[in-house]
């Protein structure tokens, strides 16, 4: 990893900007997400007058991404990305509260289990990691309820002699 500084002075904004470059080795399938600090140094350079290649080159970024990133801060002004982006959810509200309901009412059932309780429910398949993820999402965590200590038949037996004994006992004693 290779990393340099280099720090940008602007008469107009009065900015001073340290630019961190890292390099590093992307494995070229997923598009990386742009910070929004790097954002609003790609719409200050560009206000600068520096072309898009020249940032896309100090900022370690292909062209299209500081196209990207100018063009949609020319449509909303803002650099944060637009709201609904993602993955969409596979359940609604409605039956992510069923998961949650039936959790609660039904402590020890497991994941698999509920997963089960909402295909025969909605005739609906989910995954049993999309529960977990739910139960996340509320604060569940997933406990093993608690058990007494495991006894041989030893350990009864001395327990029985020992009950025996101090049947008559007092409590001053």
């Amino acid at each position: 990893m290779l990393i340099t500084s280099k720090v940008v002075y602007y008469e107009k904004s009065v900015l001073v900007l340290l630019v961190n470059f890292v390099k590093h080795f992307d494995s070229g399938f997923e598009r990386p997400l742009v910070r929004t600090e790097q954002c609003a140094q790609i719409v200050v350079l560009a206000e600068d007058g520096i072309n898009q290649q020249d940032i896309a080159n100090g900022l370690d970024l292909h062209q299209s991404t500081v196209s990207r990133v100018l063009r949609r801060f020319h449509e909303t002004g803002e650099y944060s990305r637009r709201p609904g982006q993602g993955r969409r959810r596979t359940t609604t509200a409605q039956r992510d509260r069923f998961l949650l309901l039936q959790s609660l009412r039904h402590r020890t059932l497991t994941a698999p289990a509920l997963q089960v309780m909402t295909l025969r429910r909605y005739q609906f398949q989910i995954s049993a990691n999309t529960v977990r993820g739910r139960f996340a999402e509320y604060g569940l965590r997933p406990r093993i309820p608690a058990r007494g200590p495991q006894l041989t038949a030893a350990h009864r037996r001395v327990r029985l002699l020992f009950a025996q004994n101090h049947v008559d006992w007092e409590l001053d004693q």
